[in-house]
């Protein structure tokens, strides 16, 4: 039966080693009954564990293990790893545990703790910042345990103690303290949904912000876009009106041109006029020509056959509002040139036609 034993020491050992660092003693190994186990604790550094707790709203149950406490097998086979303990302690606390040999943890906080004897337990609680924990601690004053981490020391437990002393003294705590972890929760929900609505309220905020500022920028887009429009209009006014302007100059210089070239049309047709001799009566060596000037208008004149055509030539000149132009007939067509011949040898005669066309 001896090896099975060890078997059950050599699992329950390894158990603890893998979360707490908890070694086997060398000596005076003890044998667990069927259905006993350790309990489970948390596998984590202290300041871990510390954290784990304040986050669960649970005591930190802190166990210091010393191997070479002669308690130390006792304590563990009677009480620690009975099934009503190890349930009794996962259920309302976190727990964690190290060798005070083996774990640096361990070992600081025995000196911290002031742990005289072994096994040690003690009871922690951290929620800094909550009233209920600020009031506590003002109560105790002096008397308050703080540790480096936060955690306050609310209860220690040194040397052996058997199973119902143990679940008596921690169910007390429980029972006595417990209430600073409901308060300290209903703090921490009460400060979330504080959060949480002043979270709704700065979103609101925002939102009325945003859309302010959406509300802002589109009323300023369209003043902007009634400007836009309005320099614009103004704009195509300008334009509009310089057009009627710059029309109305051109039309203006026009009418002066063409007044002007009117105005010399008259001189030149009245200097013709004035030098013009005057129409010959008719006789034998008279001869009537017709004259179509370039606007259409027939003209019929008296001319002296022995004249030369340059008589003719400033009648027309007289007459035709054209500067330059040429006289001729249309059937045979032909364009009189030489001003210096007579009307005879130009073959004038009575009802012949002349026609002032545009020069080719």
């Amino acid at each position: 039966m001896a090896q099975p034993e060890l078997s059950l020491i050599s699992r329950f050992y390894q158990k603890i080693i893998n979360t707490v660092g908890i070694q086997p003693p060398d000596e005076k190994p003890f044998v667990l009954s069927t259905g006993e186990r350790p309990p489970n604790f948390y596998n984590g550094t202290y300041l871990n564990a510390v954290s784990e707790a304040k986050a669960r709203f649970k005591f930190l149950l802190i166990y210091l293990h010393s191997p070479c406490h002669a308690d130390s097998p006792k304590f563990l086979r009677d009480t620690l790893c009975t099934p009503h303990v190890a349930s009794f302690l996962e259920d309302n606390f976190v727990l964690w545990g190290g060798d005070v040999q083996t774990s640096e943890d361990a070992f600081k906080l025995s000196a911290s703790l002031n742990a005289s004897t072994f096994p040690f337990f003690a009871v922690l609680a951290n929620f800094e910042g909550s009233l209920a924990m600020n009031h506590y601690l003002s109560v105790m004053g002096n008397a308050a345990n703080k540790m480096r981490s936060g955690a306050v020391v609310i209860h220690r437990i040194q040397g052996l103690i058997g199973t119902d002393d143990l679940l008596q003294l921690l169910t007390g705590i429980l029972e006595d303290f417990g209430p600073l972890l409901v308060v300290s929760q209903k703090e921490m929900e009460e400060r979330q949904t504080s959060r949480t609505l002043v979270d709704l309220q700065n979103e609101a905020f925002e939102e009325t912000l945003r859309q302010d500022r959406e509300k802002e920028e589109r009323r300023r887009a369209e003043e902007q876009r009634r400007i836009d429009e309005e320099r614009e209009r103004l704009e195509a006014e300008r334009l509009r009106q310089e057009a009627i302007r710059q029309a109305q100059e051109q039309a203006e210089r026009e009418q002066q041109r063409l007044l002007e070239e009117k105005k010399k049309v008259e001189e030149r047709k009245a200097y013709y006029l004035s030098n013009l001799a005057p129409e010959p009566d008719k006789g034998p060596d008279v001869v009537t020509v017709c004259i179509r000037l370039y606007n259409g208008t027939k003209l019929n004149r008296r001319f002296n056959v022995n004249d030369n055509m340059k008589v003719l030539f400033d009648f027309v000149a007289s007459k035709e509002d054209l500067d330059k132009y040429v006289v001729g007939t249309h059937y045979p067509k032909f364009q009189f040139t030489d001003m210096n011949i007579t009307i005879k040898d130009a073959k004038l005669t009575n009802g012949t036609t002349l026609f002032v066309d545009l020069p080719e």
